[in-house]
């Protein structure tokens, strides 16, 4: 289990010398844009929501996502929804991940699910990280694979398949774990 320590600006520790306990391997953090935040758990498939000062608020106290699992990131898009990015689901002994699994996750600010069992473009191979662009869709690394996106908001298919661009070898960039988007737009 992980402990949640929240620091003000200042560096003062605000939740007590021990902090938060009892979050199951947390993974990644986001904020929206009333300061409360989002955690991710790895071995969850849990979201944590916590006010500005550390409350843990419902409904996410924790929300358990169903078929979510070995989440690795979360971002908040211009609407307010949640986009979870999971690496996988473990094999039936529970000791790896299965290949071609990794899946994106789409929560509202209420808790509700909008992905579909499974989650969105559930054939990732080993994603590695998320970043959101101005339009609120997912731009992902994978690596071997190449940079993905998927296109929900010009798009009227309701689960989109995954558009992946390639380097020149055709297997991806190499091992790219990390994407992020500029304010420009610009994916890198």
């Amino acid at each position: 289990n992980g402990t949640l320590v929240l620091f003000d600006s200042a560096g003062n520790i605000l939740t007590g010398a021990n902090g938060i306990p009892g979050i199951a391997e947390p993974e990644d953090i986001a904020s929206d844009k009333n300061s409360n935040f989002y955690l991710v758990s790895y071995f969850g498939p849990y979201v944590y929501e916590y006010t500005s000062v550390g409350v843990r608020v419902s409904p996410f106290s924790p929300l358990t996502v169903p078929g979510g699992n070995a989440f690795i990131n979360i971002a908040i898009d211009p609407a307010g929804n949640f986009l979870i990015l999971s690496q996988g689901q473990e094999n039936s002994g529970g000791t790896s991940l299965l290949p071609n699994t990794g899946a994106i996750f789409k929560i509202d600010p209420n808790g509700n699910i909008l992905s579909p069992a499974g989650g969105f473009a559930p054939a990732l191979n080993y994603p590695s990280a998320m970043a959101i662009d101005g339009a609120g869709d997912p731009w992902v690394a994978v690596p071997q694979q190449g940079v993905c996106t998927l296109n929900f908001y010009g798009n009227a298919a309701p689960n989109p398949p995954p558009v992946c661009t390639k380097g020149s070898d055709g297997k991806g960039f190499g091992n790219n774990y990390v994407v992020g988007v500029d304010g420009s737009g610009n994916v890198w």
